[in-house]
């Protein structure tokens, strides 16, 4: 439904098994994996599931704020945190700043719905920068550049673009 109605699902790849959780997995969703500082994957999948990810971002050592309880008083510090929800806050921030920038002629060049959320999917793997190292990621995809994509001219779409749930064989 929210795909269908223009919204851009971002979702962690996670990172505790070697294949891809839900609801990254799912293909109507932008799914997105981590790397490290040194541009480094953070984290292996197993090769089956690359496809699923569509976009890499930082995902270990991100400075956040952080909440704790000390004698029932809430304590503020900042610190470092890992995982790909942090990856996946980046690319999030991304699309609403590209819909932001771009929103007009998002507008304009799509008369259906569900094309923002393919259009930016588009978008940020053929804006991305490499993966560094060993790992590779699946072929067209890579870091996100939000310069790139915000500055990116608006992809061409066409019917066949549009994903259908029962194409990826998933369950709803």
């Amino acid at each position: 439904y929210a795909y269908e109605n223009g919204v851009i699902v971002v979702a962690a790849g996670g990172q505790v098994i070697d294949v891809v959780t839900y609801p990254g997995k799912f293909s109507r969703t932008i799914g997105v994996g981590g790397v490290r500082r040194d541009r480094q994957a953070w984290f292996k999948y197993d090769r089956i599931w690359l496809d699923r990810i569509d976009v890499w971002g930082p995902a270990d050592d991100v400075w956040r704020a952080n909440t704790t309880l000390d004698n029932d008083i809430e304590k503020y510090r900042y610190g470092d945190g890992d995982g790909t929800s942090y990856a996946t806050v980046h690319v999030a921030g991304a699309a609403a700043m590209w819909l932001v920038a771009r929103g007009r002629d998002i507008e304009g060049k799509y008369s259906e719905l569900w094309q923002r959320a393919e259009a930016f999917r588009k978008l940020v793997k053929k804006t991305h920068q490499p993966v560094m190292g060993s790992y590779k990621p699946a072929e067209g995809t890579g870091i996100l550049d939000i310069k790139a994509l915000i500055e990116a001219d608006l992809p061409t779409l066409r019917k066949q673009d549009f994903r259908k749930q029962e194409a990826a064989g998933e369950i709803f």
